[in-house]
């Protein structure tokens, strides 16, 4: 009887473990994604098309080509959002990311940093992962489990 009980508990444990990190995963996943998109928009915005290409040209062409420049700021503006949102949304595991969506912009080298950064953390995703370093004069990989 008690072994059953055990059992039963010790079941329910697990599976409350593997959902928790199947959600930390996702959020991991999600930034990722949005991180991805973010480096993909960043050459939106400067548009420029072969006349031949859309049958237009002279002031017709320029039309074109403005209105593909703006709708290639908007997404780039959109996936900028979207990624700030997606870290954010990982702060309980990694509040050290806020150096990055509290920024107005994210160079390029900062984005391939970012990406590595959070491939790297995704395969051990229920870890906290602390400030930065230098906040604390600590080592630049410490991380803790999070607390069940």
């Amino acid at each position: 009887m008690i072994t059953g009980l055990g059992g039963v508990s010790l079941g329910g444990y697990l599976v409350h473990i593997f959902t928790r990190r199947r959600a930390a995963e996702g959020r991991y996943d999600d930034a990722i994604t949005a991180v991805a998109r973010l480096q993909a928009e960043r050459h939106a915005g400067n548009v420029s098309v072969k006349g031949e290409y859309v049958k237009a040209s002279g002031d017709e062409l320029l039309k074109i080509e403005r209105e593909l420049s703006v709708d290639g700021v908007k997404r780039f503006i959109e996936a900028r959002a979207d990624a700030r949102a997606a870290l954010a949304a990982l702060y309980p595991y990694s509040p050290d990311l806020r150096r990055y969506w509290d920024k107005t912009e994210i160079s390029e080298t900062e984005l391939d940093e970012l990406t590595d950064l959070l491939m790297k953390r995704r395969r051990r995703p229920t870890m906290i992962h602390a400030p930065p370093p230098s906040a604390l004069g600590a080592p630049a990989d410490t991380a803790t489990r999070i607390p069940s």
